[in-house]
């Protein structure tokens, strides 16, 4: 028993041996652990990227807006057409509910991009610069779009941008060229070209009216009309009722220091559409009345008016041959710029021509038969 206590006592004594063996290692092992450093890190959770929806729409010339089958002046270009704001009709569109940025929607650099058609035939380069008058008649339809890159960007998430831009387009647009004749002078029946120099006579009473379409007075309340140097012996506004647009009348005396006269006619809706009409005043006459008077009488008469006032001579009112008759014409006699008084002037006013009315010549074609009775009737004077 004893020598197997021994064996015990030495088999205890060596597994307290075998302990300490085991906790070294266990100690060992664990200290490693203790000192091992963090590996994980935080980063940005990237989202959707904002984008633009809708389509882009044109402003014509002027920045009004472009509507289908619209007209455009001939006096215009294509290449003054522009994009407008896309704010109109372009929406930011973020699906991650990211604040949209300001503006946050824009051209990219690429820029527009513009499809000009006549018919299916694109315009050239050269067309795109030059007028529509130019190369397009009175209301040729044409055909525009515009194609637009639009980038978006937003203020929070990530991506803020939109990266590659989203292409909108704009309707395809009708745009009728607005072409018409020039501006005319319309006066008793004629009419003068715009530049003709009518009229160089007057008298109180002569009224003349601008066609503004070079054909008639209805696109007269299209433009205002206005007298650019005051002068008290035109009017103007008095008369600018409905249908009488663009009459001009003469209400009173010119003298030599007033006897210019400028009229401007303006576009309402395009003032670059603006036409100026000078007329220079070289004589004036005066009406005598239904008097009878001999030649002697008549030329008394007219010389005791003062001013410089006289009978006039036959060439100054008509350029008709002796017997023969007369044509309309802007710078010639008196009744060639004005026409038949019946229509011009009411018979019995203070502006009548009374001894012609007496005698059945009013509104006559024959402008000799006139002159022949031009001492009896009116005083003239070079102004």
């Amino acid at each position: 028993m004893k020598q197997r206590a021994n064996n015990i006592v030495g088999a205890h004594t060596h597994y307290r041996a075998g302990v300490y063996g085991i906790l070294c290692v266990a100690l060992s092992g664990v200290a490693p652990a203790v000192g091992a450093p963090a590996t994980g890190e935080t980063r940005p959770i990237m989202g959707r990227a904002p984008t633009a929806a809708g389509s882009v729409s044109i402003l014509k010339p002027g920045a009004t807006p472009l509507v289908d089958n619209d007209q455009i002046l001939g006096s215009k270009k294509p290449n003054e057409f522009t994009l407008a704001p896309l704010s109109s009709g372009v929406t930011f569109t973020d699906l991650d509910g990211d604040t949209q940025a300001t503006p946050g929607l824009a051209i990219a650099p690429a820029g527009v991009t513009w499809t000009w058609k006549n018919g299916v035939t694109p315009l050239t380069t050269t067309q795109l610069n030059q007028t529509f008058a130019t190369n397009f008649a009175h209301n040729t339809t044409l055909t525009v779009q515009a194609n637009a890159p639009v980038l978006s960007t937003s203020l929070t998430g990530l991506p803020t941008t939109s990266g590659t831009p989203v292409l909108l387009t704009s309707p395809v647009y009708r745009v009728r060229v607005n072409n018409p004749p020039p501006p005319v002078i319309y006066v008793n029946g004629t009419t003068f070209a715009w530049n003709s120099g009518f009229p160089t006579t007057g008298f109180v009473g002569a009224k003349f009216q601008l066609y503004m379409n070079g054909v008639d007075a209805t696109a007269n309340n299209n433009y205002t009309y206005q007298e650019n140097g005051s002068q008290t012996w035109v009017d103007l506004a008095a008369l600018n009722a409905s249908g009488t647009e663009g009459t001009v009348s003469f209400i009173g005396t010119p003298t030599s220091a007033n006897k210019t006269l400028t009229v401007i006619a303006t576009n309402k809706t395009d003032s670059n559409d603006k036409h100026t009409l000078n007329i220079t005043i070289g004589r004036w006459f005066v009406n005598g009345g239904a008097t009878t008077r001999t030649a002697a009488n008549a030329d008394a008469y007219c010389t005791g008016l003062g001013g410089g006032y006289s009978t006039p001579p036959y060439a100054t009112m008509t350029n008709a041959a002796y017997g023969a008759a007369g044509t309309r014409a802007p710078v010639a006699g008196l009744w060639s710029q004005w026409g038949a008084w019946a229509t011009l002037v009411p018979v019995g006013s203070a502006a009548s021509i009374g001894l012609l009315s007496r005698m059945g010549l009013i509104g006559t074609t024959s402008a000799s038969t006139l002159a022949l009775y031009s001492a009896s009737l009116r005083a003239t004077s070079t102004v």
